[in-house]
């Protein structure tokens, strides 16, 4: 999913693996018209982002800053679950985790979140 893309571009520039341009092309290329077309919650990621990168461009947070404000987007995220087929009137689940891993940062195995409905 685009969240999931995003995450993972986000990432490669916070490790140092592409630049804060390379990042910008792309993330502006595949959000370009993003607001029919996806759910709220990746509305909410794409536009914090371009906020971020706007107030980079205009000189209002050194590169330095906005890596820092960037980092949250990776480090904490939300996950909506729904289950349409099985039960059409469920309303979506918002599950809120935390993680390093994508960054690199730790070497935990993998676990597995187990969610009672």
């Amino acid at each position: 999913m685009l969240d999931t893309d995003i995450r993972n571009r986000l990432a490669e520039y916070l490790r140092g693996e592409t630049t804060l341009r390379s990042f910008q092309e792309w993330f502006i290329r595949e959000t370009w018209d993003i607001q029919n077309l996806a759910p709220q919650h990746i509305l909410d990621l794409v536009y914090s982002i371009k906020l971020k990168l706007a107030e980079y461009t205009s000189g209002h947070l050194t590169e330095n800053e906005v890596r820092e404000t960037l980092r949250q987007y990776v480090e904490h995220f939300t996950m909506v679950l729904s289950f349409p087929a099985a039960h059409p009137a469920m309303r979506p689940y918002r599950l809120t985790a935390s993680s390093s891993r994508i960054l690199g940062l730790e070497q935990d195995e993998p676990r597995e979140v187990v969610l009672a409905l």
